[in-house]
């Protein structure tokens, strides 16, 4: 059985994952290896200060902060955290706006995410579609040079319109494949698109121009 925290996080968090289309069905939390449920879990049953604060005071009230810790720790359990060579304090005690070392991590401004950068070697798995739910990240960086590495189901930008702050954009060694991404025309505040090392094939389209 599941702690109460357990399903106060869940269901706080359910109203607003159901509108999204990046939302999975929630028979995935019956499995103890989905990266949902192991996010979850450890969200209502780690005993970390920030979110036993949230969920006591007024959970609802805390959505979009629970919703960053709940995109930040799915990255952990979705690329298997537990073997990274630096864990840059991801599942620590400190504050997700601490969760950072030299190898990258997480930056935060006014409390919120602005920016995740990945490039740590042993990264392994499928990452977890939640990253959409920083609804404040402005910078994004992932280097798999040296790892392990799958994009979640469908395009990794099939979504990524939802990330309408973001103005900085580094995907390199990804072995993305197929043609430019028009969805990459929905982020009107970009200013810096960096795709090296991957395999897109054709010509750029025109509209690559209305990128700032």
């Amino acid at each position: 059985d599941q702690s109460d925290a357990f399903f106060t996080v869940w269901e706080v968090l359910l109203s607003t994952l159901q509108e999204d289309p990046t939302f999975v069905d929630t028979t995935i939390l019956a499995s103890p290896t989905s990266t949902a449920h192991q996010t979850l879990n450890w969200m209502a049953n780690s005993n970390h200060p920030d979110l036993t604060s949230m969920i006591a005071e007024d959970a609802q009230a805390n959505v979009t902060r629970l919703l960053e810790y709940y995109a930040v720790v799915s990255i952990y359990y979705s690329l298997d955290g537990a073997k990274w060579n630096d864990k840059m304090g991801f599942l620590s005690d400190a504050d997700v706006c601490d969760w950072h070392s030299s190898s990258g991590g997480v930056t935060c401004d006014n409390g919120h995410v602005v920016e995740v950068a990945l490039g740590d070697r042993y990264m392994r798995g499928t990452l977890d579609p939640a990253l959409y739910h920083l609804s404040h990240l402005e910078k994004w960086s992932m280097d798999m040079k040296y790892n392990y590495f799958r994009w979640f189901r469908g395009s990794i930008f099939s979504h990524i319109g939802m990330l309408s702050m973001l103005s900085e954009l580094t995907l390199v060694h990804l072995r993305l494949r197929g043609a430019f991404p028009s969805e990459l025309y929905q982020l009107t505040q970009l200013t810096h698109l960096d795709l090296a090392s991957n395999g897109f094939a054709g010509r750029l389209p025109s509209e690559i121009a209305r990128l700032t």
